[in-house]
């Protein structure tokens, strides 16, 4: 079910999920209080960690020495960040940063069932979630990859997993 970003607002601020489009891949999205919500939908294992999306620096953690040059470099963008025990990640696409700006950091994952691959489109969405599930559109492409993922650890950023940013590594 196509809904407008006051909707989506609504829905995720009384606690529900949605799909929605980010700059690399769709997503399903809902407050952290709700993630346990997107587990369930996906049947995706808990000791899987969402993705935390953000709109501005401020919605951030203390962060390792470094970072904010690292960040300023590829934010907004497909970079995600694991600076201690969570990722985040501010994405550029401008609707769903109006969105995040209204509720707040919300946690994400691509849109599909667990150990499937990401859906491409709010019809794949709907087929996969119900003709009700509520969905976000945009005009806008995109990408395909999922983001680039790197920790933290012994002084250092390494990569989880390679996307469509490549990070140079001391």
């Amino acid at each position: 079910m196509i809904i407008t970003l006051s909707q989506a607002i609504s829905l995720v601020k009384q606690g529900d999920v949605i799909a929605l489009p980010t700059d690399t891949v769709w997503g399903l999205a809902a407050l952290p209080s709700s993630q346990h919500k997107i587990y369930q939908l996906k049947g995706r294992p808990s000791e899987k960690p969402l993705i935390t999306l953000i709109s501005s620096y401020d919605q951030l953690p203390p962060l390792p020495p470094g970072t904010r040059s690292l960040i300023d470099k590829y934010w907004p963008g497909a970079l995600t960040i694991i600076p201690h025990d969570k990722g985040y990640r501010m994405p550029n696409h401008p609707l769903l940063l109006d969105l995040i700006a209204q509720t707040g950091p919300i946690v994400a994952t691509s849109a599909n069932l667990s150990d499937t691959p990401p859906l491409e489109t709010p019809t794949a969405i709907e087929h996969a979630f119900g003709p009700t599930f509520p969905i976000l559109p945009s005009d806008l492409p995109l990408h395909g990859t999922p983001s680039t993922i790197i920790k933290y650890s012994d002084g250092q950023w390494q990569t989880l997993r390679q996307g469509s940013i490549v990070i140079p590594h001391n």
